[in-house]
């Protein structure tokens, strides 16, 4: 394990990306806790194929995680309905790009999530 990884001490909710599901929404796995640290920054965001997003924070996270998946700082425990779809959760945002970046020694790979609103 990294060091980076061991000074992430706060936990979140994930909810993995499957698939869009056809009516707007999406399709994703059971949420699950991870940990990471979270730092509000505002900005704009460029895609690959050119496609601009406004992002609300950087989330440093303990493993990859996919691009449209939903992310909630907090436990599993504290949700009301752990089924419950995340775009209807208050605190849970998409999270709009995925990237991996070296640490500042080289020789670890961070796992950066940038999120927005839904």
């Amino acid at each position: 394990m990294g060091q980076y990884v061991k000074n992430l001490h706060q936990t979140f909710v994930y909810w993995e990306f499957i698939k869009a599901d056809g009516a707007g929404g999406v399709d994703c796995k059971a949420p699950i806790e991870i940990k990471g640290r979270r730092d509000d920054a505002y900005g704009v965001l460029k895609r690959a194929n050119g496609e601009e997003l406004i992002s609300c924070a950087s989330i440093v996270v303990d493993r990859p995680v996919v691009e449209q998946s939903y992310i909630m700082q907090g436990a599993i425990a504290e949700l009301d309905d752990a089924d419950a779809d995340p775009q209807e959760i208050n605190g849970a945002y998409r999270i709009a790009i995925y990237q991996e970046t070296p640490s500042t020694n080289g020789v670890q790979i961070m796992s950066i999530a940038k999120v927005n609103k839904k």
